[in-house]
């Protein structure tokens, strides 16, 4: 078996779990530093050799002010390095989420992404860049292009919808002419519908991409008890899932919505 990267798992829907409100989950590193530290823990404890920074929100169109960002985004990849002290292992990949707001000119998102940018390059803590959840073509390569000269490795996975086609319609074969090898090193999937549904687009994106493919899919579309979403796939289930996935080439794998630390416990028992 080619060597495989283990991510981490949720880090929103985990939040949640451990009580803090969705609304919060960008703030955790100032208001709740100690458990952000301790989730942190939790995954490198599971088998987490890289974990994801809690910044999937952390950008101006979420945190309008330019100062308070710049705190969140330095106390959040502290409390990064701070668990992998404690726990005297392990890489942090700096999470880069998508915008979310469509109607932004190109400028826009070009200053926006270029913000983010501006707070993390002189950091020496980062040590992979993820971009991730991306569902809209044209954001996520100038995404890539504001990216790709940070010195650091770069990778992106993409939503899908049923279909394997991005919310802004492309196809994941209409990613090989726009995806340039030598500015990304690590491709792929997170989120979409689930991992039994990755495995299909997985071998797609396999039939073009000869580079680390990345899947860190969730556990499906929840159901809603008490506000509250309820997946339906259990650690052992999510395993087989992703054994299919690495015999299909995966070589960086994780979980997004619904994952705990538990589940990555079991990935790391399932490539060790």
């Amino acid at each position: 078996m080619e060597k495989v990267i283990l991510l981490d798992g949720a880090m929103g829907t985990y939040g949640k779990i451990k009580g803090i409100d969705y609304p919060k989950i960008p703030y955790m590193a100032i208001e709740n530093r100690e458990l952000l530290i301790n989730i942190h823990r939790e995954y490198l404890r599971a088998g987490s050799e890289i974990i994801t920074t809690n910044s999937f929100r952390l950008n101006p169109f979420v945190i309008e002010n330019k100062e308070e960002l710049k705190g969140l985004i330095e106390a959040t990849i502290d409390c990064a390095k701070e668990a992998i002290k404690k726990e005297g292992r392990g890489k942090i990949a700096y999470d880069i989420g998508p915008l979310g707001i469509k109607k932004n000119s190109e400028s826009e998102i070009k200053e926006g992404y270029g913000l983010i940018k501006s707070f993390i390059e002189s950091s020496n803590d980062i040590d992979y860049i993820l971009i991730e959840t991306q569902y809209l073509l044209e954001e996520s390569l100038i995404a890539l292009e504001v990216f790709k000269d940070i010195n650091k490795p770069l990778w992106i996975s993409y939503t899908f919808d049923e279909n394997g086609n991005l919310y802004s319609g492309e196809s994941i074969e209409d990613l090989e002419r726009y995806i340039n090898k030598k500015d990304v090193c690590g491709l792929g999937i997170n989120c979409s519908k689930g991992p039994k549904e990755a495995k299909e687009f997985i071998k797609r994106i396999r039939r073009f991409w000869k580079s680390d493919i990345i899947a860190k899919p969730n556990l499906g579309i929840p159901t809603m008890e008490e506000g509250n979403p309820k997946y339906n796939i259990t650690k052992e289930e999510f395993r087989k899932y992703m054994e299919d996935l690495i015999k299909e080439g995966v070589t960086i794998i994780g979980g997004c919505c619904g994952t705990t630390p538990e589940y990555i416990g079991e990935l790391k028992n399932l490539i060790r």
